[in-house]
């Protein structure tokens, strides 16, 4: 079991479908988290208003870095060019240098909150909760 967080987009499938491209095109990708994110090396997505019963997928992360730390060209370069994503970087925002995305379905049942050792389930989708999950299975 590995320490991880969530992650809720607009839409999960889509936006790690549209990383993966960007990955396989440059290598890697700028994913946004939120301003008080902290580093994981696996994040798990999913969909903010879809069935809330899983997970679309995973990024695996190398690095962690504020807006203001990363140049413009090196942003541009290494985003998603279809789809609906920011092109101007937020100095203050957090990015994760994504180097690898896996599309899959997991099931929020396979997620442990670290804490308590108790099951995921849908009322405690929240992005600071501390989880455990096992990526070999995926």
């Amino acid at each position: 079991m590995e320490e991880t967080r969530l992650s809720a987009v607009k839409d999960g499938h889509q936006e790690l479908t549209d990383a993966l491209k960007c990955i396989q095109q440059n290598g890697y990708c700028w994913w946004r988290v939120g301003i008080s994110f902290d580093f994981f090396n696996r994040i798990l997505i999913r969909t903010l208003e879809g069935d809330s019963s899983k997970f679309d997928g995973y990024l695996e992360n190398v690095e962690l870095f504020y807006g203001h730390e990363i140049s413009y060209e090196d942003f541009v370069e290494h985003r998603p060019k279809e789809g609906d994503w920011p092109k101007e970087i937020f100095p203050t925002h957090k990015y994760l240098k994504v180097v690898k995305v896996v599309i899959t379905e997991i099931p929020i049942s396979s997620v442990i909150i670290e804490k308590t050792g108790d099951v995921l389930d849908s009322t405690r989708l929240w992005q600071t909760t501390p989880l455990l999950f096992d990526f070999s299975d995926f």
